[in-house]
Order: C-alpha cells, then structure tokens, then sequence
C-alpha cells in the first residue's frame, strides 16, 4: 500500500463524519497538524481536535468531500494540499 492509496483511504474516511473510521488511520504517536491549528500529538489528543472540529467549525456539515491536489511524500510522512467541499 502506497502513502497515496491510504491518504485516499483516509480522506474517504472523512466523507461520511465517522470518528472511530476516522480514528483507524492514526498510530498511537502520530501527529495531526490541520492548519491554522496547533498540532495534535498522540491518538487521544488527535480525537479530541477531531471531535472538536465536528462538533463546533463543522457542526451541521452531513457530507465532506476532500480532494488531493498536491502530497509531497519522504519515508513515512507527508504533506499535502488541496480542496475541501462541505454539505
């Protein structure tokens, strides 16, 4: 599996504002930097940023739709950009 074949995974995961699903794709020592806001360090902090986002910038969207325009990847981290479409 690819960093790109998981991304899509992962921002598929996203479509249907399902926490746990969402959850899956994170280590426990993972880092979740979703500018402008500060980075989420380890899985509970990272569900927590997570839970925040959906309940307050978030609340009311049903549907999100993420489109990849640009991922710049080395080893195991990368970085992207791209476009985000709420419902």
């Amino acid at each position: 599996m690819t960093i790109e074949s998981t991304l899509s995974e992962f921002l598929g995961a996203w479509s249907n504002l399902n926490v746990d699903h969402i959850m899956d794709f994170f280590a426990d020592d993972a880092v979740f930097h979703n500018v402008p806001l500060e980075p989420a360090i380890e899985k509970h902090e990272i569900r927590s940023t997570i839970d925040r986002l959906l309940g307050g910038l978030l609340k009311g969207v049903t549907r999100i739709k993420m489109e990849v325009l640009r991922t710049v990847s080395s080893g195991g981290l990368f970085s992207t950009s791209g476009s985000i479409r709420l419902r």
